[in-house]
């Protein structure tokens, strides 16, 4: 975020205004050397402010469709829903790298589980098997990786409360370069969809 510096000093104006109007005092009364250390002051604030803002920007964009951080795009967050007697749930998502270095997606956190963990499903002989990946999936420059049903996913165990449809759900994902990511997933019924809402009128 940027100010065009003819803003910039008007807005400094108007709060050295309103500082001497509250102060009773007058920049003739204080003294140009004082007056000089007051406008540094609130100017090295101001921008100091404009630095954190512009910093807190930058570090994770949103749109409708996703969350990008340091060239880690993550789209499409879902979990699933549960019955009500469910300790379990699993959430799903589109990865993309577009950074020019590998990545790891190390794991995730929710404040709603006990347990979260990186799983994989594969195939061994003729059954299909889960485990934890501890030491995360690995997400090459340039490479697209997919959390989806039957593959590798997000698991959340011990749950707090069932998952419902309607509502979303914010998890966090841990990166080893990008850091963390926190979006909210929207929750998708059992068989894999999203709700629908019907309207009245």
């Amino acid at each position: 975020m940027s100010l065009p510096i003819s803003e910039l000093y008007s807005w400094v104006n108007q709060l050295l205004y309103c500082a001497r109007e509250d102060l009773d005092v007058t920049f003739s009364q204080i003294g140009a050397l004082d007056s000089m250390k007051i406008l540094f002051a609130i100017l090295t604030s101001v921008f100091f402010a404009l630095s954190l803002m512009g910093a807190h920007a930058d570090s994770t964009s949103h749109d409708h469709h996703g969350a990008e951080k340091h060239g880690i795009m993550v789209k499409d967050l879902t979990i699933r829903a549960t019955t009500p007697q469910a300790g379990a749930t699993a959430a799903y998502a589109i990865i993309h790298n577009h950074s020019h270095h590998d990545d790891i997606l190390l794991g995730a956190s929710v404040s709603f589980a006990k347990k979260t963990e990186i799983h994989e499903m594969a195939l061994v002989g003729d059954v299909m098997k889960m485990r934890q990946l501890e030491d995360g999936i690995a997400i090459a420059a340039g490479e697209t990786i997919a959390l989806e049903k039957g593959g590798n996913h997000i698991m959340m165990m011990g749950l707090s409360a069932p998952i419902k449809l309607d509502n979303t759900y914010e998890i966090t994902l841990h990166f080893k370069k990008a850091g963390m990511m926190t979006l909210a997933a929207e929750t998708i019924s059992l068989a894999g969809k999203k709700a629908t809402h019907s309207h009245q009128h």
